[in-house]
């Protein structure tokens, strides 16, 4: 009983934060962006906090368990390098517009159709991020106060949009450096127990007695091909993380924005190869785990004693919180700025309380998502799949670039969206992602192609008119 009173306390004094915080918020910046304020610490801790969510500890672990190192191309590689190329390439471009969401970005080279297309496949991406969130929530709920699963996840879903709806990202980015430090030392402390817990000498043999298939980072009855597209979809697909774009807008200045992201995708990396450690060794210390998300809450119930055990509890709570949180108000803000504007005038006031609405919209539609799917790994891969291909090239192209044409946006994110839904479901094809992605370039390329030809051709005829004017008054 005490446990969970202490449990349910933690969860209680995340809310009163969020509630605390939404005082201090006055604008729609605010509310998206932590009105662009924030320093290195927080910052740092805020990209940490909010990309290294439920599946980077029960996803890696329980993939990781199921498939060995296959399992953790997605986490913590792909993640990995996919902040690393933010820090190194794309946060000064983003930062020094004044981004505020990827649509902002395509709204302004491809205009406002395609900005409200873009806005509307991003809340999808976001929703399906959320859903898996929420679903690691529930779990963690129905294990530590012994209800049942469905119950839990409509439990976890209030608890975040509460939060979420109140504080925004003002009120993520300051408990983001709490949250962060105590799911770092609630992960230290797990790795340190479970591996010592036994002699080194035992689990470094297991280590070492892993089969070959269970070792690799490649599949190797997989085509090369496929082997790239399974490490492209968590690269690609979240470099147009509209939660990635919030953090790094709200940096003070350049310089601690590109930084930040530097030092998280670092941090990220190290962080991670804890739960991917916990999830090889997992098959020798536990056996048979019927669900394979719940690997590490497993690991921690036999080996930690209730106090750490809560420690590390709160430490996924503290993660899970923070993502979702991310979740929601990249959704909502893609929803707010890049759809709802093309249909009312969007004062900061009115901005603000369409951001909180679309954010529980966001929370009753990623519960019912949560619910029906059957684990958090899929959840967060078709979060990197949906659609982003189209939206990927456009951003890239918009972002480094003066071409494109109001037409060649939409189709290329039609071709994006369109592609997926063929390649993934209905007629699946090996390396689906990779071929959307060549799909959406060749329509961009042979669109813009063809509007460039009629530009010429317009001008060439406008010339030859003005000519023969020209001459006409001359004779």
């Amino acid at each position: 009983m005490l446990t969970s009173a202490i449990f349910i306390g933690f969860i209680l004094l995340q809310l009163l934060v969020g509630v605390v915080i939404s005082r201090f918020i006055k604008t729609g910046d605010d509310y998206f962006v932590a009105g662009r304020k924030q320093g290195p610490l927080i910052v740092t801790f805020s990209i940490f906090a909010t990309w290294f969510g439920s599946e980077s500890c029960l996803g890696t672990a329980g993939r990781v368990y199921e498939n060995g190192l296959l399992g953790s191309r997605a986490d913590p590689f792909g993640y990995t390098i996919c902040l690393l190329i933010y820090g190194f390439l794309l946060v000064r471009h983003l930062w020094s517009k004044e981004i505020v969401t990827i649509g902002d970005v395509i709204g302004k080279r491809f205009g406002p159709t395609a900005e409200t297309l873009a806005g509307l496949i991003l809340a999808i991406t976001s929703l399906l991020w959320a859903s898996g969130q929420v679903r690691a929530f529930g779990h963690i709920l129905s294990l530590h106060l012994s209800m049942n699963l469905t119950l839990a996840v409509v439990l976890a879903t209030s608890v975040a949009v509460i939060y979420t709806a109140f504080g925004g990202l003002l009120a993520d980015a300051y408990t983001d450096l709490l949250q962060g430090i105590i799911l770092i030392i609630g992960l230290i402390v797990l790795f340190y127990v479970v591996v010592f817990q036994e002699s080194d000498e035992s689990t470094l043999s297991i280590l070492k007695n892993l089969p070959m298939n269970r070792t690799r980072l490649f599949a190797s009855q997989s085509s090369l091909l496929e082997n790239i597209d399974a490490w492209l979809v968590p690269i690609a697909g979240a470099l147009v993380s509209q939660e990635l774009v919030a953090r790094v807008s709200g940096a003070r200045t350049q310089k601690i924005a590109t930084t930040s992201a530097i030092i998280a995708g670092i941090l990220y990396l190290i962080v991670g190869l804890i739960p991917l450690v916990l999830g090889l060794l997992a098959p020798s210390l536990l056996g048979h785990v019927a669900n394979s998300d719940e690997t590490l809450i497993l690991l921690a119930n036999k080996y930690l004693p209730t106090t750490l055990n809560l420690l590390f509890s709160a430490g996924l709570v503290s993660a899970i919180l923070s993502t979702v949180d991310s979740a929601f108000l990249a959704g909502s803000a893609s929803l707010t700025r890049n759809v709802a504007s093309r249909f009312v005038t969007l004062t900061s006031e009115r901005q603000l309380k369409l951001g909180r609405l679309f954010v529980v919209l966001m929370g009753i539609a990623a519960c019912i998502l949560g619910l029906s799917s059957e684990n958090i790994y899929n959840l967060v891969i078709a979060a990197a799949s949906f659609g982003t291909a189209g939206v990927l090239i456009l951003f890239l192209i918009g972002l480094f670039t003066k071409i494109g044409h109001s037409l060649t946006g939409v189709l290329t994110l039609l071709t994006g969206l369109i592609t997926t839904i063929i390649f993934d479901h209905l007629h699946p094809i090996p390396a689906p992602y990779v071929w959307s992605m060549l799909s959406s370039l060749f329509c961009f390329c042979s669109v813009e192609a063809m509007m460039q030809s009629r530009v010429y051709f317009r001008k060439r005829r406008m010339v030859t008119a003005y000519d023969s004017l020209s001459e006409n008054r001359v004779e």
